[in-house]
């Protein structure tokens, strides 16, 4: 399972775990138009650390969570040893009608090639299985992405917004950070926090018998 051409893995899993446990918190009630079933087969695609896989488990389901970063897998595993968690694309599983249920928070917004990822879906669920996804929608983190670019532009001017992965760009350099920090502080910080102008779509999809 798995792809020989993944990407680097630049996933920090204890930062994620540490400053960006809002990504797991949003998806909870995601949960509840899954609605897992006592002995159901999930896939948790894009699992990131677990905590979501968790806490599907406990509401009696077979879960098996997947996630292209093995420092993210590896987190999982060490939090939640009783769970099966296993490195793995979105477009390149080998599943097939294996699961009631696929299961996607906040992933859907990194996979540029969402066709092949949802054929793949298609092929992992039973007949009568269904998908429940949460994503970024358009305009999400707009502030935040249109300064970030408008940053890299200035200081390189061969760099383009098609370099950006999606909505949630990483990048390095402190310079740029600090430019976009004070770019957006008007619109994005209350005197105490941040916040990101976040819009997000959520689908629910059955595979007919």
């Amino acid at each position: 399972m798995g792809s020989s051409n993944r990407q680097t893995d630049d996933w920090n899993a204890k930062l994620y775990d540490e400053r960006h446990r809002f990504v797991s918190a949003y998806g909870e009630d995601l949960i509840q138009w899954l609605a897992p079933k006592e002995g159901e087969c999930v896939l948790d695609l894009g699992c990131g650390t677990g905590d979501l896989t968790e806490q599907i488990h406990q509401l009696g389901s077979r879960v098996i969570g997947v996630d292209v970063s093995e420092s993210m897998i590896e987190q999982a595993k060490g939090k939640f040893p009783h769970l099966d968690f296993q490195v793995a694309e979105a477009t390149d599983l080998s599943f097939s009608e294996t699961f009631d249920a696929v299961f996607s928070n906040a992933v859907f917004h990194w996979i540029k090639d969402a066709e092949e990822a949802l054929t793949v879906i298609y092929r992992s669920l039973k007949p009568g299985g269904r998908f429940v996804a949460e994503f970024g929608g358009k305009g999400n983190v707009e502030t935040i992405v249109n300064t970030l670019a408008d940053a890299m532009s200035q200081a390189d001017s061969r760099w383009s917004k098609e370099e950006l992965p999606w909505f949630f760009p990483s990048i390095g350099q402190a310079e740029i950070v600090r430019f976009v920090e004070a770019e957006v502080k008007d619109a994005l910080f209350d005197g105490t926090n941040w916040w990101a102008d976040y819009k997000r779509i959520r689908v629910v999809g059955m595979k007919q018998l």
